[in-house]
């Protein structure tokens, strides 16, 4: 009896003094290293830059310019759905990280001034809540952003002040479950693309500006059913004449794939889109940091028969 109580008693002072030693290691610096280090978080995405001589024929780079061990102020599992802005000469990149310690994405920024040479600055916008999808535009000499909320359930509208540091939320713009909202000002008032459901429901919303009031369109949901196309991958842009939406093929998978489609009618009572003939324009290739995914692209012209996009890539 007295030899099973010792062993009893020994067993419960390893208890405790395995609990201390947790919760020592997992409230230090050195629990945030620990977290950080490579086998205990996957990089299961990483943001490369594509380029081309043309919009919808790009090449990926065998190597990404920005990964979960750049990130230096959080310990993150990865970095995704990047969007960027070229201001004075510098080019501000915001993507979601998704943190191994809050257990949720927080938006980050890096920056550069060639496109190829990147340093991550840090985190810049964090909530209780889920943030992704880091849409940022400019409004009226002022830069604005709507992450994806859907955690919040609603759609929620950031003002830098100042930019590109500090975020606030000036409003909500539409309630309810939504993903990946993209936002674009067209033939005199702005328009937000949507998702819900299981990705296969996209709604559309217009508006005088960006603030609101919002209403929505008289066809929603303009798309019901398809998951290859309802969920959006990234800006919408208008390349020669053309309103050009970006979408994620999640038919096989969440963001397989990144399809365009040509925004031929756009009024608040019709939509029509048709499909582009260099589909898809982005698709993992079995190899390296886009391995199994690639679901979102940032597109700009940066010169004559020269164009670059933000992309996103999944390895495994």
């Amino acid at each position: 009896m007295k030899k099973a109580n010792i062993a009893g008693f020994s067993i419960l002072l390893l208890l405790i003094t395995a609990i201390g030693l947790d919760r020592f290691f997992l409230n230090s610096h050195y629990a945030n290293q620990l977290r950080a280090s490579h086998w205990l978080r996957s990089e299961q995405w990483s943001i490369g830059i594509v380029r081309g001589t043309t919009p919808f024929k790009l090449t990926v780079p065998e190597k990404p310019i920005l990964r979960a061990r750049d990130v230096t102020d959080t310990a993150a599992r990865f970095v995704a759905d990047p969007f960027a802005v070229k201001e004075n000469g510098l080019w501000y990149l915001f993507f979601e990280v998704s943190s191994v310690s809050t257990h949720q994405g927080e938006i980050g920024l890096a920056t550069s001034t060639d496109t190829t040479n990147w340093v991550y600055r840090q985190i810049v916008l964090n909530e209780p809540f889920h943030l992704s999808y880091p849409d940022v535009f400019k409004w009226n000499g002022s830069y604005y952003m709507i992450p994806e909320s859907h955690e919040a359930k609603s759609i929620r509208l950031y003002k830098a002040d100042p930019f590109p540091i500090h975020w606030t939320h000036i409003a909500d713009l539409v309630h309810g479950d939504y993903k990946d909202n993209s936002i674009v000002e067209y033939n005199g008032r702005w328009w937000l693309f949507t998702c819900r459901g299981q990705n296969e429901i996209m709604d559309v919303f217009y508006a005088d500006q960006p603030t609101g009031p919002w209403h929505a369109h008289a066809k929603n949901p303009v798309i019901n059913g398809d998951r290859t196309r309802a969920r959006c991958g990234g800006r919408i842009r208008i390349v020669n004449g053309h309103l050009i939406r970006f979408a994620q093929d999640c038919l096989k998978l969440y963001g397989h794939q990144l399809l365009g489609f040509d925004i031929t009618t756009l009024t608040p009572d019709e939509y029509s889109e048709s499909p582009l003939a260099e589909n898809p324009l982005l698709t993992p290739d079995g190899t390296g940091w886009n391995a199994y995914r690639m679901h979102q692209l940032d597109l700009y012209q940066i010169g004559t028969n020269r164009w670059i996009g933000f992309a996103d890539g999944n390895e495994h």
